[in-house]
């Protein structure tokens, strides 16, 4: 039998689009959707983008901000797969806060009239929108980023006259190989090693430990305890962690990321699991309260998770005054005042470009009050849970003053 081979290259395209909204109160109020003008790549102009902003959320609630991506119905082509990326920047042009979508097939041509929405229905919570962090001079400025491709008919017609044995298996390769392997952890089909929590074994296979994690593969490949007796033993671990974190060494997908988020991160990070750790982040960052953001904090800064530490630096800012009265921050203050510091310079910084930004407007004294307020409330507050940490002034960095912090610096 002939074995047939071919490679097909699909370019992908980016296009970037900054949206400007001005006075966005206006549009808060009224709560009428918004629409951006067309965007295009630079490179390929024969798709055409666009969004829509729903001030008080499409599903009927007042509490999220909800942000859609369409594809125009003048696009050259009528369906594309596209991955985005959406920001709202600060005055400075900076990412001050960020959501990326899966990759998702958009269609310009309306079915029944309607087009699907792709995108975000709860982008961000209103409220924490309407903190002036995000509206500088009440305005909000989207960054928003596609990467998408696409294969056209003749494209898929010439593979096929070339081929006749040709299969178009994108989804379905991927599913098939997915529970195929699911199928060989749960049936335990030609396992040579066991993974053993508090006296319950699993067995799994060194090829597949070794492919998906370096430290798996580290051990293997050394004359370790583990790799001499076929068995991994873990401690300090709950076994729904472990079989979910083998549920994602098999798969590549997780079943309950929202409840074990936390723990998998510790795991994700000890065996250099960095899809995991990507997962872990992202649900984690989609569940950040008041109660739950100095927790989270520590956690990020202790596995080395840098984007859910830097998304968890700005939610508590944004809600200092909140976060700040918080049993997590009371619980988090005395054993962390490095991190401390870090919250405290973090907020400075946002206080001088709040303040910054009002200068010239004529909100200005209404701005500097509020931003006062914030900061003798802020101040008492990491004033007083600090006072019971051994932190040497003479080591403190000069830009930060902890007896007491001066956040107005």
């Amino acid at each position: 039998m002939e074995t047939i081979r071919s490679n097909t290259t699909v370019k992908v395209y980016k296009a970037s689009f900054l949206w400007e909204l001005e006075r966005y109160s206006v549009h808060d109020t009224k709560g009428d959707h918004v629409k951006s003008p067309l965007f295009s790549s630079e490179a390929c102009d024969q798709f055409k983008w666009y969004m829509k902003l729903y001030p008080n959320s499409k599903n009927n609630t007042a509490e999220n901000i909800t942000v859609f991506l369409f594809l125009d119905a003048s696009s050259q082509y009528k369906s594309v797969f596209a991955r985005s990326k959406l920001h709202i920047m600060d005055k400075d042009r900076y990412k001050a806060y960020s959501k990326v979508s899966s990759v998702h097939e958009y269609t310009a041509n309306p079915v029944h009239g309607h087009q699907h929405p792709r995108g975000w229905i709860e982008f961000i919570k209103r409220d924490q929108l309407l903190n002036a962090y995000y509206l500088p001079n009440d305005k909000l400025t989207l960054c928003c980023e596609v990467s998408f491709f696409h294969v056209s008919d003749d494209l898929l017609e010439n593979m096929c006259d070339q081929h006749d044995t040709f299969l178009l298996q994108s989804h379905t390769s991927k599913y098939d190989l997915s529970k195929d392997f699911r199928s060989l952890l749960e049936n335990q089909q030609f396992a040579d090693i066991v993974v053993s929590i508090n006296g319950k074994n699993y067995p799994v296979h060194k090829a597949i430990l070794a492919a998906r994690s370096p430290v798996f593969a580290a051990m293997f490949q050394h004359d370790m305890l583990e790799n001499e007796h076929n068995r991994i033993v873990l401690m300090d671990v709950e076994e729904r962690i472990v079989e979910e974190m083998l549920r994602y060494i098999y798969t590549g997908s997780c079943e309950n990321i929202k409840s074990l988020a936390d723990g998998l991160l510790t795991v994700a990070d000890k065996y250099d699991l960095e899809g995991l750790k990507v997962i872990c982040q992202d649900a984690l960052i989609e569940n950040l309260s008041v109660e739950n953001a100095t927790e989270i904090l520590v956690l990020a800064d202790l596995h080395r998770a840098d984007e859910l530490k830097s998304k968890a630096l700005n939610y508590i800012v944004s809600k200092s005054s909140k976060v700040m009265k918080s049993s997590g921050w009371k619980r988090m203050a005395p054993s962390n005042p490095q991190l401390i510091m870090e919250v405290s310079e973090a907020l400075s910084k946002a206080l001088h470009r709040e303040k910054k930004s009002h200068c010239h407007s004529s909100k200005r004294i209404k701005l500097t009050t509020r931003a006062r307020d914030l900061s003798d409330d802020s101040s008492r507050f990491i004033r007083f849970y600090t006072a019971p940490v051994p932190v040497s002034i003479r080591n403190t960095p000069a830009s930060l003053d902890i007896n007491p912090i001066n956040i107005n610096r």
